[in-house]
């Protein structure tokens, strides 16, 4: 979870079996502990039941930026753009990514 100029707040890693929506519920409750932000955007992954559990036990609202029902390939979407741009500069650094899907170099007959 970034603030809105794209600095880290908090992170959480865990399997790709959890859904977006349920691994969303510790990031918030560190978040509701450790700072006072009491306002989340989130993409539509995180619609459904974690609002009224942000908004009834955290008293923090989620906003769901969703993409307009006509758009057709890639746009910018409102305040989206703040968390790519922070994976980008984290990718950048080559310490922090891992490139595994080089071929690794064979000796020549």
């Amino acid at each position: 979870m970034t603030d809105t100029l794209g600095l880290l707040l908090t992170t959480m890693v865990c399997s790709a079996s959890v859904q977006d929506r349920d691994g969303a519920k510790p990031i918030l409750l560190n978040l509701y502990l450790r700072t006072r932000v009491r306002f989340v955007y989130a993409d539509a992954g995180f619609a459904g039941r974690l609002l009224d559990w942000a908004a009834t036990i955290l008293q923090t609202t989620i906003e769901i930026i969703r993409k307009p029902p006509e758009q057709r390939g890639f746009t910018v979407l409102p305040r989206r753009w703040v968390v790519e741009r922070t994976l980008a500069w984290l990718t950048a650094h080559r310490r922090l990514a891992e490139t595994t899907n080089a071929t690794p170099p064979h000796p020549k007959p």
